[in-house]
């Protein structure tokens, strides 16, 4: 890279900088605490000891260290980025084998306080969490025994391999079997819904978002979000694309919600997108809809478009609620 000194070469030499100095900052914060570690508890070899445990935590790139299909260009096209989820699994079976289970309680707790830490910050979390799955796979209201199950297994099959292309095999909308209706796949999820992070094949993106994955050479995805949040920023809330509809007509910008002009929004917004404002995750974690035309036209003209849209947003959750109070009072009619 010390050859590229073309100007157009500087922000992608300035990014692979930025990756390479967080990784480099994680890795040796890592090693030397095997190292301290190896010197405390007087192991011959400290340097030795300090390698071994790092490349188990955070995955080996040497040669014969990573599997073949991991490095497979095919399959890396289908699911990328799986090396560190593989050996996310491999520490937890040795924990299991060495009968280390307060380390692995250890490793389930730090993971959650990791993720809490993340969804307040960016509004998703970013590692493998079963406490959170657990918790609300307990809490789930009315859910049934397989809706329960599905948080669980939702979490699972976001952290595994090929995980997210096995969750598109399940109808997204459910399906009626032999009497029985199967939840949709929100319901049967929820939050954990591997397909949160997305689906389809990697490349298929280079053709339903070709500036963003495929003009631009690296960074679009993050360009995308930044451009997004800004412009939420300044226009006061998050909104949909105009949509061509049938019979030629183009469906308006719908609200999705509001955004804030904080200090925190603003940094949050910039960073990681609209999502990640305040409004946004809540806009997420109440699993909220936009607003309609009309709607959107009368808070944009509103003297107080934030009490209008709070007011709006009470109104559908009693709507909600009175849908489901009817929904179980027609069961227990029916039984």
């Amino acid at each position: 890279r010390r050859f590229d000194q073309k100007w157009w070469e500087q922000p992608r030499r300035f990014a692979e900088f930025m990756m390479e100095a967080s990784d480099r900052i994680g890795t040796s914060f890592v090693w030397n605490t095997a190292y301290a570690k190896a010197i405390r508890q007087g192991i011959a070899d400290p340097v030795k000891f300090a390698d071994e445990q790092t490349r188990r935590l955070v995955g080996g790139r040497g040669v014969g260290e990573q599997p073949l299909m991991i490095k497979s260009k095919v399959f890396n096209l289908v699911a990328p980025f799986q090396l560190e989820v593989n050996n996310l699994w491999r520490v937890m079976k040795d924990f299991v084998d060495e009968k280390r289970f307060g380390a692995l309680v250890t490793l389930f707790v730090s993971n959650w306080l990791l993720n809490q830490a993340f969804e307040r910050t960016t509004g998703s979390g970013v590692v493998f969490d079963p406490i959170d799955a657990i918790y609300e796979a307990a809490t789930v209201e009315d859910g049934s025994v397989l809706q329960r199950a599905g948080r669980i297994a939702g979490e699972v099959l976001s952290n595994v391999p090929l995980g997210q292309t096995a969750t598109l095999l399940y109808p997204q909308y459910g399906k009626n079997v032999n009497g029985m209706e199967l939840p949709t796949r929100k319901e049967l999820f929820g939050d954990n819904d591997p397909t949160r992070f997305g689906s389809g094949l990697l490349v298929a993106g280079a053709i339903t978002d070709p500036l963003f994955k495929f003009v631009l050479p690296f960074g679009g995805n993050q360009l995308k979000k930044t451009i997004s949040g800004v412009d939420a920023l300044v226009r006061g809330g998050s909104y949909t694309e105009n949509v061509l509809t049938t019979g030629a007509r183009i469906e308006e910008p719908k609200l999705r919600f509001p955004v804030e002009s904080t200090p925190q929004n603003t940094l949050r917004a910039a960073l990681f997108g609209p999502y990640a404002t305040s409004e946004g995750q809540e806009y997420t974690r109440e699993n909220r809809r936009p607003l309609s035309e009309r709607q959107t036209r009368v808070y944009q003209n509103i003297d107080d478009p934030q009490t209008f849209y709070r007011t709006l947003m009470d109104q559908r959750r009693r709507e909600t609620e009175l849908k489901k109070l009817r929904e179980q009072k027609l069961k227990e009619l029916t039984k």
